[in-house]
Formats: structure tokens, C-alpha cells, sequence
């Protein structure tokens, strides 16, 4: 990402943390949701959002992905309000399972080191 991009997707990051928690749908209020990343197209006219979850139910996190898509316009509107930039890009969510699939790996290790140690024994 060029030097540009980076600046204006960290400036992204720092209002979403604020704005997020002003969400009054309560498919987005009842969960807590942590921006891990933030990445932001060259011509900066869409930023791809990733965000960590309180829940590991599939049924809410849709909703939340829902909900975070039906509070666009409000999104927008106070991120044109607070970056004072040309464009205000489009902003798109997802789940960021960064977490879960490390630990998945880690119990397949696991599992292959118990079986080599088995199959050697």
C-alpha cells in the first residue's frame, strides 16, 4: 500500500473506534467489535475493514455484517465529516478469523506430532 493509502486507512481505523460504538442497530450495538485492520484501495475510494467479534455464533455475526452494511450512509457521512478528504471512501466489513485459524493449525500440528510420535514408538 502506497505511503498515502496507509496514512489516510490509519485515519479510517481512528474514527471507526470511535464512531462504531455510536451504532444504535442492535444487530452491531450488542456485540463488541474490535478494527484490527484497515486497508484502503490506491485510489481511496473503498476501505476494506477488518474487525474481531465478541461471538463465535454464525447467525449473529451475519447480522452484524448486516447491520454494519444497513449503517453505511451514517458511516460515511461521519467519515466525510471527520477526514475532511475529496472522497469518502465506501466502507466494507469483514470478520477477521485470523485467531481461530491459527489456533485450528496449531491443534493440526499437534495432531501430526502425536501421530508421528505414535507411528515411531
Amino acid at each position: 500500500m502506497k505511503e498515502r493509502a496507509e496514512r489516510f486507512a490509519r485515519m479510517i481505523h481512528e474514527e471507526l473506534i470511535g464512531i462504531l460504538p455510536e451504532l444504535q442497530d442492535p444487530r452491531v450495538a450488542d456485540v463488541d467489535i474490535t478494527v484490527t485492520q484497515v486497508r484502503v484501495s490506491g485510489d481511496l475510494g473503498s476501505a476494506h475493514v477488518l474487525i474481531k467479534v465478541d461471538t463465535t455464533d454464525d447467525k449473529r455475526r451475519a447480522a452484524l455484517l448486516k447491520g454494519l452494511e444497513k449503517a453505511q450512509p451514517f458511516l460515511r457521512r461521519q467519515l466525510a465529516a471527520a477526514l475532511d478528504a475529496k472522497k469518502t471512501p465506501t466502507v466494507r466489513f469483514t470478520i477477521d478469523d485470523t485467531d481461530s485459524r491459527a489456533h485450528r493449525v496449531e491443534q493440526l500440528l499437534e495432531e501430526i506430532a502425536a501421530e508421528r510420535k505414535q507411528t515411531e514408538e
